[in-house]
């Protein structure tokens, strides 16, 4: 009777161990690296864009900062589309780059 307590005890040392390392996995994974990438390295760039979509830009490119006002960021990037006399669409891109 000794022995299948010990082992029970056991049983439920190792259970907890576990699962005490299975969550501090998963609790470690669900650190978002965006957060850590935006630190003061990246130039703070502002873009100026009606049609883009702005929020899959800032997803993939999460290496630089992105700011609202013009005025504070480092780079200005422009982005134009104008339509053509023959029905195609004309597309320019112009960046500023402000020294600080």
């Amino acid at each position: 009777m000794t022995t299948t307590t010990y082992f029970g005890k056991r049983k439920k040392c190792f259970l907890f161990i576990l699962i005490f390392s299975c969550c501090s996995a998963v609790l470690l994974a669900q650190t978002d690296t965006t957060e850590t990438l935006e630190s003061n390295l990246g130039p703070k760039v502002f873009l100026d864009c009606n049609f883009c979509d702005i929020t899959y830009i800032k997803q993939n490119v999460p290496y630089v900062n992105y700011v609202r006002d013009r005025k504070v960021a480092d780079v200005h990037v422009l982005y134009i589309q104008q339509r053509t006399g023959s029905g195609g669409s004309e597309f320019r891109l112009y960046s500023y780059h402000y020294l600080r």
